[in-house]
């Protein structure tokens, strides 16, 4: 593949994962994981998209959440 098509083919993945996310979003568990502090917390607000490491946010996220999910006696409000 070209970087045209590797670009045209990241931007597909990107659109498709970010509609994913809006659906998990419907449901109450991924309400709870994309509202929960840990997530606001996290998310760099003060940046812009083009300066936000979404790598980043996104491990900080998933990280904390299992973590939580992992024990018991923590549930993400």
């Amino acid at each position: 593949m070209n970087n045209k098509e590797l670009t045209i083919k990241a931007l597909k993945n990107f659109r498709k994962a970010y509609y994913e996310l809006l659906v998990m979003c419907d449901t109450e568990e991924g309400e709870n994981i994309i509202n929960s502090d840990v997530s606001i917390d996290n998310y760099p607000f003060d940046r812009s998209f083009n300066e936000l490491n979404i790598i980043e946010w996104v491990d900080s996220i998933t990280e904390a959440t299992n973590w939580v999910l992992s024990n018991e006696n923590i549930k993400i409000i």
